[in-house]
């Protein structure tokens, strides 16, 4: 009788378990507000700039976001390969951090707004965000006006292909 007791705990230990792990990926994209996401886009400390080259970009003909430059977290450059690019099929670990800054103009523009993506829990969270916070594109909206054009192997990162 002990035995099959502690067997029905273990059970339940486990059916929570199971639970939380499920509940937690569901829940990833809540894991930001807008504000707090914005102030995670705009800190630039120990980021690197696409191939280490902060110039702006001309904007990619298939590209809704104007002139750019997208910058890279540690645990983003962690996984780039010598090129500065994500190698075919990659994949960016968890925490990852992309900013995209987007501008005006190619040469001496204003920066018109980030645009942003976090992984957590393998799952890319999205927003974008003016300069001064305002919220453009929501991140409890979880990426579905995004995704479809983000599509790809590069971990829907499109400058790899553009750039």
């Amino acid at each position: 009788m002990r035995g099959h007791f502690l067997l029905f705990i273990v059970f339940v230990v486990f059916i929570l378990v199971i639970n939380s792990c499920a509940k937690e990926k569901a829940d990833v994209s809540y894991a930001w507000g807008n504000e707090a996401f914005y102030l995670l886009l705009k800190d630039t400390a120990g980021h690197a700039f696409y191939k280490n080259n902060p110039a702006i970009l001309a904007k990619a003909s298939a590209s809704p976001h104007d002139a750019f430059r997208v910058r890279f977290n540690k645990k983003a450059q962690s996984v780039l390969g010598s090129d500065g690019k994500l190698p075919d099929n990659g994949v960016f670990p968890d925490s990852s951090l992309i900013v995209k800054e987007i501008y005006t103009a190619t040469s001496g523009g204003n920066l018109k707004q980030y645009a942003g993506m976090y992984k957590l829990n393998g799952s890319w969270q999205w927003g974008e965000y003016d300069p001064e916070g305002k919220t453009d594109y929501s991140v409890f909206l979880e990426g579905k006006d995004c995704t479809s054009c983000h599509s790809g192997n590069k971990d829907l990162v499109m400058t790899f292909f553009f750039h």
